[in-house]
């Protein structure tokens, strides 16, 4: 494994080193097949460096590497279940940089179905990135997902484990300081317990930050 972490390490320099998309058009497509394969690969720090690597690519060829979703998205959001918190970390910003350079939207919609993931971890880092997503581009509308998104994560506030069902609260109580009333709206149907809950919260000021360093903050 260490000539194979060695040889990812050399890999992600390389990538790194690309200044613009038009160096990398040309081998796109068998480049992010090999960083994916890389991505599966038994040890986690070959992983860890493949998902950063992966990251660096999208950032570098924006919204060229769109088609190319489909190929490599679900490895991302399979790798959010990860067991070790470092590679779930990785992922996530990985699919931080996606958003960045695709657009929030349509990431979001491909976690949003993830919420009901047997992998409470998985529950866990999708709710935790709807919540970035919101944090990091501020200025990127929600009204058209709006009424998707709350019911998504509105399910979660039942969720069995404590730390899903109050990252999910977390979330509405963003979400209504974007939205305000539409979004009480859209909970309308709630039972009344869970109306009060989320009431009493909407009146905390706080809300989720970002760190400088990109993680988290409820």
């Amino acid at each position: 494994w260490r000539v194979r972490a060695l040889a990812v390490e050399e890999l992600q320099a390389m990538v790194r080193a690309v200044r613009g998309p038009e160096a990398l058009k040309q081998h796109l497509v068998g480049l992010v097949a090999l960083v994916v394969a890389l991505v599966q690969d038994a040890n986690f720090k070959i992983q860890i460096t493949a998902l950063q690597t992966l990251g660096y690519l999208v950032s570098i060829m924006g919204p060229g590497v769109s088609h190319l979703l489909p190929r490599f998205l679900p490895e991302l959001i399979d790798k959010l279940g990860d067991n070790k918190t470092l590679v779930r970390h990785a992922s996530s910003r990985s699919i931080l940089r996606l958003m960045g350079a695709v657009g929030p939207p349509a990431i979001v919609a491909a976690l949003l179905p993830v919420l009901t993931h047997e992998a409470w971890h998985t529950r866990e880092e999708a709710l935790s990135l709807c919540i970035m997503s919101l944090l990091r581009f501020r200025d990127t509308p929600v009204d058209g997902e709006l009424e998707r998104l709350v019911r998504a994560v509105r399910n979660c506030l039942e969720d069995p484990k404590p730390k899903v069902a109050h990252t999910a609260v977390e979330c509405l109580a963003l979400l209504h300081a974007r939205s305000g009333k539409k979004l009480m709206t859209l909970l309308s149907d709630a039972d009344d317990a869970t109306r009060r809950m989320l009431e009493v919260r909407f009146s905390q000021p706080q809300l989720a930050t970002m760190t400088a360093e990109g993680s988290l903050e409820l």
